[in-house]
């Protein structure tokens, strides 16, 4: 469903015809060929010069550029009435460390390893099919940062990295009060396991799903989520293919299925997190049976989210919808090894990365 530069309306994104029009030739440059360097796909060194000063203007930024993009993926998606998509969200590293330039950039897991994080948004419907991008936010670290993870706790929760988890689920759903007649989830991996995340949802037809990373107390304050799930009767079983970790062979997994309503509070919270309200979830554990001796961690998802779970069709649903998320790192594999190969790019400014 790719939709080529020519089709996208551009008109006015910048404030400027001039850089508006260079924005569309830069993109047909570059869409025809994605792992070719700038020079190249510019084809001259004036075409060449003039593509990297755009990169240059400080007029042109990244929510900017993908304006365009957005107003092409509004008219894919579902109809009213119903009408459900999903919005497939996680972050990427990408590693410019011996690139031109590693020196404007920020540190990654290693002082001396230099790149930029990028948190992608992937719109597709409720069958996995990609619509487009819905928004992406950059991370570039500080050196007199590094090493300081534990004060940073402490720091209000939108100075934080993982705000950009709340923002990119409140940008969907700005989407669906946008539109009254669309329903939308938001699928994530555990490191949105982010209480500040949970409460920020006002629109009821805004869900999530969400892996859960923390063994969090019930607002009871007696139990931890893990066992009380655990308590709850199996609902259905199912099989799933999966990978071998150590092999990489494809190999056959038998899955058990529990779900429950429960109510989840933050207890010896921080100062900054104590008055986070209660919220009450479903959660869904999808459990593998008789695991091989072999297989250090055998599958075991507990998957919390607003939809509601009453049964076990409800309960494969959450876990379908769950699967899908491997497609943004599909697509994060096709922007750094399978297609574009960002990070061989050798631009010198951050700015123009």
């Amino acid at each position: 469903m790719r939709t080529p530069y020519a089709q996208r309306s551009l008109t006015d994104k910048f404030g400027d015809s001039r850089l508006c029009s260079r924005f569309d030739t830069v993109c047909k440059q570059l869409e025809s060929n994605l792992i070719s360097t700038i020079p190249d796909a510019a084809g001259t060194k004036s075409a060449a010069k003039a593509m990297y000063r755009f990169f240059d203007n400080k007029n042109v930024s990244p929510l900017k550029m993908i304006s365009a993009h957005r107003s092409v993926l509004t008219k894919r998606l579902p109809p009213g009435n119903g009408g459900r998509f999903l919005q497939l969200s996680d972050t990427v590293e990408l590693d410019f460390t011996g690139k031109k330039s590693s020196k404007k950039l920020g540190p990654m897991n290693y002082l001396n390893r230099r790149g930029i994080y990028l948190h992608n948004s992937l719109i597709t419907n409720d069958k996995g099919v990609p619509l487009g991008l819905l928004r992406q936010s950059y991370i570039l670290r500080k050196d007199e940062d590094f090493g300081h993870a534990a004060e940073r706790k402490s720091l209000p929760f939108e100075d934080k990295e993982s705000h950009r988890w709340k923002e990119h689920f409140m940008e969907g759903q700005a989407l669906c009060e946008q539109y009254p007649d669309l329903e939308g989830v938001f699928v994530a991996d555990r490191e949105a396991d982010i209480m500040e995340l949970f409460v920020s949802r006002t629109c009821e037809r805004m869900q999530f799903i969400i892996r859960s990373k923390h063994n969090r107390k019930l607002a009871n304050g007696k139990e931890n989520l893990y066992r009380y799930i655990s308590t709850q009767p199996v609902c259905g079983s199912y099989r799933m293919t999966t990978l071998h970790p150590q092999t990489g062979k494809e190999r056959e997994v038998d899955i058990e299925v529990r779900f429950c309503k429960l109510n989840l509070k933050l207890y010896k919270a921080l100062p900054v997190k104590r008055d986070l309200p209660a919220v009450t979830l479903y959660a869904v554990e999808a459990k593998e049976i008789n695991p091989p001796a072999d297989i250090k961690e055998p599958v075991h998802w507990v998957l919390l989210t607003t939809l509601p779970v009453e049964d076990f069709q409800q309960a494969m649903e959450v876990i379908g919808y769950y699967i899908l998320r491997w497609l943004i790192e599909r697509f994060h594999y096709l922007l750094k090894s399978g297609g574009a190969k960002v990070e061989e790019l050798q631009l010198e400014e951050s700015h123009r990365l």
